[in-house]
Parts: C-alpha cells; sequence; structure tokens
C-alpha cells in the first residue's frame, strides 16, 4: 500500500479507502454506506476547506478519503437510509454556506448507497456511484 494519507488535506488516500472498501465487503451483517461528493474546482483552498467539512461532519471513526484530485468518499459502517440522508444534507449545507460568499461558486455533486456488505456488495455499490454522479 503507499501512503495512507492524502498529503494535501490530511485525508485518507485512495489506496486506503479502497483497501478499506475491500476488507469491508467482505464483513457480514452491516449495512455500510458510501457517499460521494465531488467538487467542481481547480481552486486547492476549497479543496482543503472541503476536506475538513467533509470530516467535521460524520463520526470520528468512518472514513473520509480524497479519491481524486476533487472527489471525495465517505465509508460509514452500520448506517441506515435515514441516517446516510441526513448526513449528506448536512454535507451539501454546509459546502453551500462555507461557500456561498465566492465570486464563483464551485458546484458540488454528491451521491450516496447503502449496502449489505456480503458478497463484494459494498465495493460495487461505490462504483455505480462513481459511474452515476
Amino acid at each position: 500500500m503507499g501512503n495512507i494519507r492524502d498529503f494535501e488535506t490530511n485525508l485518507y488516500s485512495r489506496d486506503f479507502f479502497d483497501e478499506e472498501l475491500e476488507r469491508l465487503s467482505k464483513k457480514r451483517d452491516a449495512n455500510i454506506g458510501t457517499i460521494i461528493i465531488e467538487i467542481e474546482t481547480e481552486d486547492p483552498q476549497i479543496i482543503k476547506k472541503t476536506a475538513e467539512i467533509l470530516s467535521m461532519s460524520v463520526r470520528s471513526y468512518d472514513i473520509v478519503g480524497r479519491v481524486s484530485k476533487n472527489e471525495f468518499g465517505i465509508i460509514l459502517e452500520n448506517i441506515n437510509e435515514d441516517n446516510i440522508i441526513e448526513i449528506t444534507k448536512r454535507i451539501k449545507e454546509e459546502l453551500q454556506n462555507n461557500f456561498k460568499g465566492l465570486s464563483n461558486l464551485p458546484k458540488v455533486n454528491i451521491a450516496w448507497s447503502i449496502s449489505g456488505s456480503f458478497f463484494g456488495n459494498v465495493k460495487e455499490a461505490y462504483e455505480n456511484l462513481r459511474r452515476k454522479k
């Protein structure tokens, strides 16, 4: 495995995020949620602020990773649909509130999924989310 942390944001790296998805996909009897957040910007300050907001919007043991230059992923264990919808709404509101004063407001795309975690469904759900957004 490469670096565990992304240098710019200090979130988990794509390698670590993917390994955790793989590990959790083999875990039985756990509802696993994934949230994908894409923010359309090249501004490193907006990327860093997004990382900070995402980290503060979830539980301390959830996994928040930077999965590409302007895309983030969150893995939430033992989550239900109501909780993931609430978290997703909170994230979107926090991002909008923090960036509303900018002259060039970045577009934010968010998608989420919940999956039973056996037989690789978690990883499949994540890849489907990435294709949908």
